[in-house]
């Protein structure tokens, strides 16, 4: 975390990929397409074969993510 004074700034080959993820406008652009979805969401709820979809990739992206960290945790 950007913000934490734990983390190691000065050699950290991580650095710039964690700052840029802690950026304000990161940070901004991601509220707005949460925002954006949950307004999308409201307006118009998926069928149920479009809703199954998007679960599978949901879960398909979490366990890469899980992956990654795992990977880079060894």
């Amino acid at each position: 975390y950007a913000g934490d004074p734990r983390t190691v700034r000065e050699g950290n080959p991580y650095w710039e990929w964690i700052s840029t993820y802690a950026h304000a406008d990161f940070q901004s652009a991601v509220e707005t397409g949460r925002r954006l979805i949950e307004e999308l969401s409201q307006r118009e709820m998926p069928s149920g074969a479009r809703l199954a979809r998007l679960v599978k990739t949901f879960n398909e992206t979490s366990a890469l993510e899980i992956e990654f960290w795992d990977h880079a945790l060894q």
